[in-house]
């Protein structure tokens, strides 16, 4: 199976941060990368830093308090972005998600996420970017070939957050612009770019956003 958008992770010890994912995360190597359904992502050496433009890393799970339970078994730990569990969206996908946030290597965000109407199975759900601009940052990443999929607003009593899906090769980009300014990008992130299949060269967007071609 060929995968045309691959998250890169930028981590200062990559034994470890492979460990953390195939022991509690449930990946597993193949071809010099990590893979957990339909999901893959590349691990690369690097200082290490704070989440940049990337935030985070969406597995799509059919039951997620059974997802949940085994990996917090397994030693994974609650983000603080959902201190106290599994939140709802229900605007998303006509039925609505279940979602929660847990920390993989260094502090990189993984969610895990249901869509309640058609549960999936284990792999890629989608990669999660927020935006100071949306508009800017959707025009963007249509330059690149990315294809609209659903745009939604939510409405929550500390204001509105704009939220666009895109396909992205075999990948789902969620573009989301929060109420407030979301915090600058780290200088050296964790979630450091995607790598795009059939890209002629690295383009570089709003807020930092990175894409570089998949060798």
């Amino acid at each position: 199976m060929g995968f045309a958008v691959i998250p890169e992770l930028s981590v200062p010890d990559v034994a470890a941060a492979t460990r953390a994912l195939c022991d509690v995360f449930g990946f597993a190597p193949e071809a010099g990368l990590l893979r957990a359904g339909s999901q893959r992502i590349a691990l690369v050496q690097g200082p290490g830093g704070g989440h940049g433009v990337i935030d985070h890393v969406a597995l799509s799970v059919p039951d997620l308090d059974a997802a949940l339970a085994a990996m917090i078994a397994r030693g994974a730990r609650l983000d603080a972005t959902t201190p106290d569990g599994a939140r709802t969206i229900p605007e998303f996908w006509g039925g609505g998600v279940r979602y929660v946030f847990l920390q993989g290597p260094g502090g990189a965000r993984l969610e895990l996420c249901c869509t309640l109407a058609a549960p999936r199975a284990f792999g890629h759900d989608h990669v999660g970017i927020p935006c100071r601009d949306i508009a800017a940052s959707l025009a963007f990443v249509q330059a690149q070939g990315a294809r609209l999929l659903a745009s939604v607003t939510l409405h929550r009593p500390e204001g509105a957050t704009e939220v666009r899906f895109l396909a992205f090769g075999d990948a789902v980009l969620e573009l989301y612009q929060p109420p407030a300014p979301p915090p600058a990008p780290a200088a050296q992130p964790l979630w450091a770019c995607l790598r795009v299949a059939g890209l002629a060269q690295a383009v570089s967007g709003p807020d930092g956003l990175t894409f570089v071609p998949l060798a």
